[in-house]
């Protein structure tokens, strides 16, 4: 993902040492790699995985197709009689073992999907998204590896209002790398600042 063309367009971006670049290439590869592994299976606006969707929509879905459906189901395995076929036995015959694995992984299932019908609740009634979330996460991840390779993070705005820091430039495009394509990450990166003294003083 972050290979040698990355590594050549930021330095003409950027003016940065080849050691640099190739220091932050190699922080921001693992980082890229399960990011894209969650966009692959998350609902987003990214260029990358699934189609969004709206949280109202989310959990209609989840509603009528995971959350009623798993409460049914696992409210009949605990009728154990009723799937009896004696006196014949049939082929596909389950075992004691089959059962009670059965039934832990849809009662795991069952509280997965309720756990995560609050989580997008909370969400819907923060009037947060995904994408925000994601984001940020991103932004952090990016910005502790750019501190690590010795890249200062910081905002540098001037009355065009592009931010011309290195590390905002660094940042924009390896996010872009990673998402399909680049997005506003000025109000990310701002948090990201007002957090890093509260972060370094844990850390210390």
């Amino acid at each position: 993902m972050f290979d040698a063309q990355f590594e050549n367009e930021l330095r003409k971006k950027t003016g940065l040492e080849p050691q640099t670049t190739a220091k932050l290439a190699r922080a921001f590869e693992p980082i890229g790699k399960r990011f894209h592994k969650v966009l692959e299976t998350t609902p987003t606006k990214f260029e990358v995985g699934p189609r969004y969707i709206t949280p109202k929509k989310h959990l209609e879905w989840l509603e009528d197709n995971a959350r009623e459906p798993l409460s049914k189901l696992v409210g009949a395995l605990a009728k154990r009689e009723k799937f009896s076929s004696r006196p014949d036995i049939l082929a596909s015959e389950l075992t004691e073992a089959d059962w009670t694995e059965l039934t832990r992984v849809l009662g795991k299932l069952d509280l997965y999907s309720n756990e995560l019908s609050d989580c997008i609740e909370g969400r819907k009634a923060d009037k947060s998204t995904v994408n925000a979330e994601l984001r940020f996460e991103l932004i952090c991840e990016l910005a502790d590896a750019c501190e690590l390779a010795g890249v200062e993070v910081s905002r540098d705005h001037h009355s065009s209002g592009e931010d011309t820091a290195t590390s905002a430039i660094i940042l924009k495009a390896a996010s872009a790398r990673i998402c399909g394509k680049p997005f506003t990450l000025d109000h990310h990166l701002r948090d990201y600042l007002k957090l890093r003294p509260a972060k370094k003083l844990r850390n210390a």
